[in-house]
């Protein structure tokens, strides 16, 4: 990679971070909201709380935790796509079935314990929502359930309200800032996939697809926190002194620029949402190793160490 590229394509960054951001300064919280169900079960009744179901919508139907609505988490995907990141006519068209003035937080819960569905929700909310505190339900809706709490199959009335969108760009990084911290060490690097994948010997657990040219390993400098170990079985995420002590094992530093990616995003987010309840700077590296593995002057590392970008 030449100087001249890494120039252009940093430069290309700065440009969509300074349209995101309008001269606008995030005003909710660094730590994003972690609600349990125990918190949530008293606020069921509170104005001021959406709570957000993306489960299928035939598991919705079934049965939700009452006041909850339904949102297609789909319909965020077209979003993520160059420049309608920074639309935001686009996003408030969407977002308006969210029903929510402008004091209202927002809570998403799904049924996976890693939260791959809700983790990636709230990404999109808080990469949205610079005044507005978004978080997620600690735990799945099948602990809910299994709690004997209440559930409904009556579906809230919602109309369309406009979603005043204010983007976040401390959230996100592009493929520029990647490879500077490759190269530089300016960020550090965490990578939230399998140790089979980090090390290059094995393949995505979802969709079961190699990295794109039949590549693998990680990005130089990256260490591995993978996103199964920071939540439990039933999807409530590890408390902070469980957490320290997987970053302490894997070398990651609490108190350093991150940036996070996993193979195409999915699993990435729950980790940001761990790592910056911690405080930890984090940022998304949102298209991830599929991004990251088109190019193959893009190096990648096998094995269990680190690894240098020559």
């Amino acid at each position: 990679m030449s100087v001249k590229t890494l120039l252009r394509s940093m430069v290309m960054y700065l440009s969509i971070q300074a349209l995101c951001l309008g001269g606008e300064t995030p005003k909710t919280s660094e730590r994003p909201v972690l609600l349990s169900h125990d918190e949530l079960q008293k606020r069921l009744s509170d104005p001021s709380l959406r709570v957000v179901d993306v489960r299928s919508k035939a598991d919705y139907e079934k049965g939700h935790i009452p006041g909850a609505v339904w949102f297609d988490p789909k319909l965020l995907e077209p979003l993520a796509k160059d420049e309608r990141w920074t639309d935001k006519s686009a996003w408030s068209k969407v977002l308006a079935r969210l029903g929510v003035g402008p004091d209202v937080e927002i809570v998403v819960y799904d049924d996976d314990s890693q939260h791959i569905s809700a983790a990636r929700f709230w990404f999109f909310l808080a990469f949205a929502s610079a005044d507005r505190e978004v978080g997620l339900v600690d735990g799945t809706f099948k602990s809910w359930e299994r709690a004997s709490r209440p559930v409904t199959t009556e579906a809230p009335a919602v109309a369309l309200r406009d979603y005043d969108v204010k983007f976040n760009p401390s959230l996100i990084v592009g493929e520029a800032e990647v490879r500077v911290a490759a190269l530089l060490g300016s960020d550090q690097l965490v990578d939230a996939r399998t140790y089979e994948e980090y090390v290059g010997n094995g393949l995505c657990p979802i969709s079961k697809q190699p990295l794109p040219g039949g590549r693998a390993g990680h990005i130089p400098s990256a260490r591995l926190l993978d996103s199964s170990k920071v939540v439990d079985a039933d999807g409530h995420f590890v408390d902070a002194s469980a957490l320290r002590a997987l970053l302490s094992k894997a070398g990651i530093s609490e108190v350093s620029p991150t940036i996070v990616y996993a193979k195409g995003g999915g699993r990435s987010n729950a980790t940001v949402f761990a790592l910056r309840r911690l405080g930890v700077p984090a940022r998304h590296y949102v298209k991830g190793l599929n991004d990251w593995a088109t190019d193959s002057h893009r190096p990648l590392v096998k094995g269990v160490q680190p690894g240098r970008a020559e």
